[in-house]
């Protein structure tokens, strides 16, 4: 079952590019690197910016969370950055219509 870790950072618009810049700059090390790594996309909103992590599974995308390149180098570089915490959310995709419906 594929899992979603969504980041939501509030930025001010003045620093955007800023952000934007530090997500470009870990993209690649992220997918080529991060054990169970699927996919990252931006998500690029009026009131905040997403960043939205694909992973194979939920211990994977709590493992990233735990790690020194989240904590020290991504949310290290974007602290001066934001204007509050990060929301984070761990999401599961299924396929599977039984547990749609329960």
């Amino acid at each position: 079952m594929q899992t979603y870790l969504q980041v939501t950072l509030k930025v001010k618009k003045s620093n955007r590019e800023a952000a934007i810049n530090i997500y470009n700059k870990y993209i690649y090390f992220f997918l080529d690197t991060v054990s169970g790594a699927v996919s990252k996309s931006l998500l690029l909103r009026e009131k905040d910016i997403q960043v939205l992590y694909g992973f194979s599974n939920t211990r994977k995308a709590r493992s990233y969370l735990r790690s020194k390149m989240f904590n020290n180098h991504i949310i290290g570089e974007l602290d001066p950055l934001l204007e509050s915490v990060p929301e984070i959310r761990i999401y599961e995709a299924t396929r599977n219509k039984s547990l749609l419906l329960s």
